[in-house]
């Protein structure tokens, strides 16, 4: 027999006398959205200026060696689905409501709503608290999207699913 095919779905010649079976190739859309949440850069040595003095809480240079920082990476772009990477990025920060409140200038009338932190894991398991930035840079991702995945999580007090 002779496979059929569509421009949606591929038609397999039964087995026996059991009916065809449809199997589903991606759309265009789901390629753009696997394609979206993959991993896109390569891989750089944090370059905020943090030593890891003692008075410096930042270890972002002085803890890390490249291969935690690939380690660290390779764990976050495991699957190219937005949900586990959300939770990723939530299971390395944590939120606080902020110790004090400050009068801004240029917001006098939005007080900072929460303070986060932002931590690495080394291969041995040991998490690093590092600068904001340096967690952008080792996962490529933009300050926004992680922003808004805790703001959610202080909201609701739920993970994201799915």
């Amino acid at each position: 027999m002779s496979e059929l095919h569509c421009e949606k779905y591929n038609i397999l010649p039964s087995e026996g006398n059991r009916s065809r079976k449809k199997v589903k190739t991606p759309s265009k859309r789901e390629n753009a959205k696997r394609n979206r949440y993959s991993a896109k850069l390569l891989l750089t040595f944090p370059k905020c200026g943090h030593v890891g003095k003692p008075y410096q809480p930042f270890q972002c240079i002085s803890l890390l060696t490249m291969r935690d920082i690939k380690f660290f990476y390779d764990s976050f772009y495991k699957t190219s689905e937005t949900i586990t990477q959300d939770n990723f990025v939530l299971k390395h920060c944590s939120v606080t409501d902020p110790k004090r409140s400050r009068t801004r200038e240029q917001e006098k009338n939005k007080p900072k709503s929460m303070s986060v932190k932002y931590y690495v894991k080394r291969r041995d398991g040991v998490m690093v608290h590092v600068c904001r930035q340096s967690f952008m840079n080792i996962l490529g991702v933009k300050k926004d999207r992680i922003l808004n995945v805790v703001k959610r999580y202080k909201e609701s007090n739920e993970m994201p699913w799915r």
